[in-house]
């Protein structure tokens, strides 16, 4: 058996990056691919959503090549995208290729997923698999658990919000400490 890989996606004010891990979570590979900027006004900043999906699809491509077995795609968190655009972005991934995927909400810029999108892509797409959640909002996480935690596997990102997960019956957590 050959190794196993992850992809982490994430996308910033300016470009779409990725990494690359092996099963020992040893980096083995980095991405990085620009996309539009777009200013209606001074001072504002736009993004299209399907400019940053392409730019996202292209490392996806790029890690099938190289054996990826899994995606951590992160939800467009500085568009400020609403249940539409944010369903539509993971849609646009998920249709597209057929490795399991892992949904990353991590909202400390912009704004959370809300949990009937989640619930709608983990019911219509059987390679979106899981989510990670990182808004310790504790009332919205029980109601994401409440109505995901059949359909998909759900993890915390937080040590701090672990045992509340796991009263509310999520599956564990997917915690990195810096």
């Amino acid at each position: 058996m050959g190794d196993e890989y992850v992809l982490a996606l994430d996308e910033g004010t300016t470009s779409a990056r990725d990494i690359l891990f092996d099963e020992r979570g040893s980096v083995r590979g980095v991405g990085q691919r620009g996309f539009r900027q777009l200013y209606p006004e001074p001072g504002w900043v736009e993004h299209d959503p399907e400019n940053i999906g392409d730019a996202q699809m292209g490392s996806v491509k790029e890690a099938l090549d190289v054996g990826c077995d899994g995606a951590l795609l992160s939800h467009p968190i500085l568009m400020q995208a609403n249940d539409d655009e944010t369903y539509n972005h993971f849609a646009a991934v998920a249709s597209k290729v057929d490795i399991p995927i892992i949904m990353y909400n991590n909202p400390g810029l912009g704004k959370s997923m809300f949990p009937s999108v989640i619930e709608r892509l983990g019911k219509e797409y059987d390679n979106i698999v899981s989510y990670k959640e990182d808004d310790f909002n504790h009332v919205r996480s029980a109601e994401i658990i409440r109505r995901n935690r059949d359909q998909i596997t759900l993890f915390t990102g937080s040590p701090a919000a672990y045992l509340s997960f796991l009263t509310h019956g999520a599956h564990g957590a997917l915690i990195a400490e810096f």
